[in-house]
């Protein structure tokens, strides 16, 4: 049998199926066989990273939940696993038939994105001999509870869900190897042994980020979308099984301080953002004022059917705006929104992240310590260096080319690994930024500044942003700033 594409190595993952398994499809991002016993098995490679570690797994859980609910079904397990990622296995009625369809699920993460793997059993027929031999009422094995009564219009839990029952405990599989739970299990298990995957370094998404001026604190699992830069903000994204997808966008609206006050105003915003994105809404958007922490502002809350590939997707939103910063014309709006069933999760994402935002840390100039007026001292090139680290970890990466010019800066100016990891640190945290009044001093960090923004090929608003806030906060003379930028802009010197 060929290998497919998808788990023939391209991706950084090798599957070997057994011969008696049958290919059913074979496309390049994806593969389908089917057991002798009828059961299907899938995999298909998907760009986005996904983040997996403790942090995570109770969202997956709550996704997985919901996955099932959809079908009137519930969730059986989720767990994280060190070569296939998280794993979870759900359970749903099979229409028609009185039997049940067992769906085990993994999200593999590998270098360029994760690889997501499903199997598929299911049993024609009524309740059979596990249910009888360990008989009980269903539960959801982590204790979980759909709330009461959702708020009119909103999405709610269906009742009667297929959940966990005794029959399911594992320890039953071995009576019961025809049963699709042994089934779905067992077929885990030999992808579990047969899949190989080449060594993935741990990809953790940032606790704190800073975007247009504010620091803010990410949820769980988020991370920064490719193409995902916005003219005056960036969009995050997390993405779970079967495509799901959450988002949350950080965005200055420059000349419309109004929307961080104003229901009407935020109202019309919203009204705006559906129409660019060809989207109509279907509830709200509903308008009030309100403060979170001790930030006034006004709340948005709607539901929208957004036009994807030629169909119709539901889709729930929250949105906050303030006036940020203060005095400086202009709202900050953060918006978290993904699909219908999780309004409640992006509404309670929407207040952390507001909750937890704060200004964004400025350099400070301090007292000139070189003795000579053409010298940079150590210390001179200590504080340099970590507000070069601030530079490059700006949009929450430093990726090989930055890190290459500051890995060249270190042994110029002989700061050891240590020295040089405590002051990266303190560069990445906002904390110290501070430079000293030697104009030589400053020099030296608006070259390195440019040699670190111009390192990856590409020098977008927010780097620019940076530079120009860095230099006019050490007293450098802006257009001299802009006319470096320039030169790198137009791929010069």
């Amino acid at each position: 049998m060929s290998t497919p594409a998808v788990v023939a190595g391209a991706f950084g993952v090798r599957l070997s199926v057994p011969e008696d398994w049958t290919l059913a499809q074979d496309q390049t991002l994806a593969a389908v066989w089917r057991t002798p016993a009828g059961d299907l098995v899938l995999a298909a490679h998907l760009p986005e990273p996904i983040v997996v570690d403790a942090a995570t797994l109770e969202d997956y859980r709550q996704d997985l939940r919901r996955i099932a609910a959809a079908r009137g079904g519930g969730l059986l397990g989720c767990e994280l696993h060190p070569k296939l990622g998280v794993v979870g296995v759900t359970k749903e009625p099979r229409p028609g038939s009185g039997g049940v369809t067992v769906v085990g699920r993994a999200l593999v993460p590998t270098a360029q994105g994760h690889l997501a793997l499903t199997v598929v059993a299911h049993e024609d027929g009524p309740a059979g001999a596990r249910e009888a031999a360990a008989p009980g009422a269903g539960r959801d094995p982590y204790g979980f509870q759909p709330p009461g009564a959702a708020p009119p219009g909103r999405w709610s839990w269906p009742s009667g869900l297929l959940l966990a029952a005794p029959s399911d405990d594992a320890a039953l599989d071995e009576r019961f190897p025809e049963h699709p739970l042994t089934r779905a299990r067992a077929l885990l298990a030999l992808l579990r042994a047969r899949l190989v995957r080449d060594p993935v370094p741990p990809r953790d998404a940032p606790a704190e980020v800073e975007v247009e001026g504010a620091r803010l604190r990410l949820p769980p699992g988020f991370l920064a979308a490719e193409q995902g830069r916005l003219a005056h903000g960036q969009v995050f994204r997390r993405v779970t099984f079967e495509k799901r997808v959450a988002f949350l966008t950080v965005c200055r609206h420059p000349g419309r301080p109004d929307a961080g006050a104003d229901p009407a105003a935020a109202r019309d915003l919203v009204l705006r953002h559906l129409e660019a994105t060809r989207s109509r809404a279907t509830l709200g958007p509903e308008a009030h004022p309100e403060a979170i922490a001790d930030h006034p502002g006004v709340r948005c809350a709607w539901e929208a059917v957004l036009a994807v590939g030629g169909r119709e997707h539901p889709t729930a939103a929250a949105s906050f705006f303030l006036r940020w910063p203060e005095g400086e014309g202009g709202c900050l709006e953060v918006s978290c929104f993904g699909e219908r069933d999780d309004w409640a999760r992006a509404d309670a994402a929407l207040g952390g992240v507001v909750a937890s935002l704060e200004r964004a840390a400025r350099p400070s100039v301090v007292p000139d310590t070189a003795r000579l007026q053409g010298e940079v001292t150590q210390a001179g090139r200590r504080r340099v260096y970590r507000v070069l680290c601030h530079l490059a970890g700006c949009d929450g990466v430093i990726d090989a080319k930055e890190r290459a010019v500051l890995d060249a800066r270190k042994a110029e100016w002989a700061l050891t690994p240590e020295e040089a990891a405590g002051l990266e640190a303190e560069g990445l945290a906002g904390e110290r930024l501070d430079l000293g009044q030697n104009a030589t001093e400053q020099r030296l960090l608006l070259d390195a500044m440019v040699a670190v923004v111009a390192a990856d090929g590409c020098l977008d608003h927010e780097e620019q942003r940076r530079v120009l806030e860095i230099a006019a906060a050490v007293g450098l003379p802006v257009d001299e700033v802009k006319a470096k930028l320039m030169d790198v802009l137009m791929g010069g010197p």
